[in-house]
């Protein structure tokens, strides 16, 4: 079978299955989950809420149609789409059911503030969502189920955003790519919620867009977007406002812009990363490398608790004892939990999951295009997704069910970054980014 026979075959069995799917995820989350979901959100009128939160999902299905996108590409966010109101709206509801979670709070919260635009604030991420959640109440009727709805649909847009990078960058539209990354189980799940995962993605979806078109094509545009993006992540979580900013050096220095664009560009990430340093810092009280060692003891325990639940043996003592623990709470982060780690419904797909993710890896590593990493931006998503693990293992490795919900942060990224080191040479992309790399020059 032909790569494009291939292609159209997995696009259809791809339509085929959520269109059979979300009436079955629908009509099973509602007669077995609703009440379980409803009691423990605190909700009094689980049907009321319920409908209009599915009324809510089908205008944004209607709104599709008015998106300035390609007719393809309009298709497929709306096949994208039905299957998220199947998981917002029917599996999610197992999930809400059985685990406490903070949307309650946001929701219930924003109902009772009058004056929610007082609230909002850099780094402040539960200020903000309850802040959200009263701001959509005022908008729209009163409905937790609407909130999360409004809440996938950002996880879409975030979605789309990274796959359009990705075309921007290959030069090239391969539309079974969004399908791969828009059902991609874990993506869909956790960009589906109520709650800052969404948003934090599509802040760093902006900021990944802005980063590949400003490399790609340059312009101010995308250096105002980026900024935005970078903002809107570490609004809801501010640390990652270092976490994203500071590799961008790998651009600045293996990049081929001109020298001036460079000085402009090294001066604007030096100061955005020294001021999001501070920020971090000042958030967390750290003043010296005692409080850098005491911090991250603190933070290594916050998650403990839950059935994926796992201890690091006698904490943190010095820098030394943190450096030595970084690569496997990396690899932990990335990868774990394997199958059997974490014994229920979440951490049998969990592992699933990680095992294709190995799988890719593995396939990466055989597959004899390495030198694809040479090239600016696939060396700033490695080091990106590097700092990233690195920096988010200490914070979650004794929970590994939470440490699955916060790699949404960098999946999509980690997802493509492996296929495309995988991919086979006949695609093209290799002769393609050859011939980028010397635009870099030419703007």
């Amino acid at each position: 079978m032909s790569k494009s026979n291939l292609a159209e075959t997995f696009a259809k069995v791809a339509n085929v299955a959520v269109m059979i799917g979300t009436p079955f995820a629908l009509a099973f989350g509602y007669v077995i989950s609703l009440d379980d979901s409803a009691e423990s959100l605190g909700l009094t009128n689980a049907l009321a809420d319920y409908l209009v939160g599915l009324a809510w999902a089908l205008v944004l299905l209607a709104s599709i149609y008015v998106w300035p996108v390609s007719s393809q590409h309009r298709f497929i966010l709306m096949v994208l789409w039905v299957a998220r109101i199947g998981t917002t709206l029917g599996l999610m509801l197992f999930y809400e059911g059985y685990y406490p979670l903070d949307a309650a709070f946001y929701f219930t919260e924003g109902l009772i503030e009058r004056d929610p635009w007082s609230l909002f604030g850099f780094g402040t991420g539960t200020d903000n969502m309850v802040a959200f959640a009263a701001i959509h109440n005022q908008i729209l009727p009163a409905s937790y189920h609407a909130t999360k709805v409004t809440f996938s649909m950002f996880g879409l847009v975030a979605i789309y955003l990274i796959y359009r990078a990705a075309c921007l960058y290959f030069r090239r539209d391969f539309p079974p790519l969004l399908y791969l990354v828009g059902l991609f189980p874990s993506i869909m799940f956790w960009s589906s919620i109520m709650g800052k995962d969404p948003l934090t993605l599509l802040g760093i979806a902006i900021y990944c867009y802005a980063v590949v078109g400003y490399a790609m094509k340059g312009g101010l545009r995308f250096i105002a977007w980026a900024t935005l993006g970078i903002l809107l992540a570490a609004s809801m979580r501010i640390w990652l406002a270092m976490i994203f900013v500071l590799p961008l050096g790998v651009v600045l220095l293996f990049g081929r812009i001109g020298p001036i664009a460079k000085a402009l560009l090294v001066l604007a990430t030096v100061a955005g990363g020294i001021l999001a340093v501070q920020l971090f810092m000042e958030k967390f009280d750290i003043e010296m490398t005692e409080d850098i060692v005491a911090t991250a003891d603190i933070f290594s325990e916050a998650l403990v608790g839950g059935g994926s639940e796992q201890t690091i043996s006698g904490g943190f003592t010095d820098i030394g004892s943190i450096l030595a623990f970084l690569p496997w709470a990396a690899f932990s982060t990335l990868f774990r939990p394997l199958p059997g780690e974490v014994t229920n419904l979440f951490g049998f797909v969990a592992g699933l999951e990680n095992v294709l993710l190995l799988s890719l890896v593995i396939r990466a590593l055989f597959a004899g295009h390495l030198r694809r990493l040479s090239e600016p931006l696939v060396a700033w998503i490695v080091v990106t997704i590097v700092v990233w693990a690195a920096s988010y293992g200490i914070l979650s490795y004794q929970n590994l069910g939470t440490a699955f919900r916060y790699k949404l942060q960098v999946m999509p990224l980690l997802l493509l970054l492996l296929l495309y080191l995988g991919a086979h040479p006949r695609l093209q992309w290799q002769k393609e980014t050859t011939v980028r790399s010397v635009e870099f020059s030419k703007r």
